[in-house]
């Protein structure tokens, strides 16, 4: 995630926006902008679903090796 966000600002977006909708199958990633950092701009209760955003300036990621390059690959290799 961080080498897409790295990869967003690079290419100059200057605000990164998102929508949650939720389903019956994807319960299990109503927090997943959240946990990414991206503020909630708006929801609706009803529907369920929610707007994010995120402005791209003044923003430093992780980089991959700083996360754990080894336990990604190894994370990858487990799933082939």
């Amino acid at each position: 995630v961080s080498y897409l966000f790295n990869k967003i600002k690079t290419d100059g977006i200057k605000q990164l926006t998102a929508t949650y909708l939720p389903t019956a199958k994807n319960g299990q990633t109503s927090d997943f902008y959240d946990k990414m950092g991206l503020e909630l701009a708006s929801s609706n209760s009803r529907a369920g679903a929610k707007e994010y955003r995120m402005s791209m300036e003044n923003k430093k990621f992780e980089s991959m090796s700083e996360m754990g390059e080894v336990e990604w690959k190894e994370s990858i290799k487990a799933w082939n």
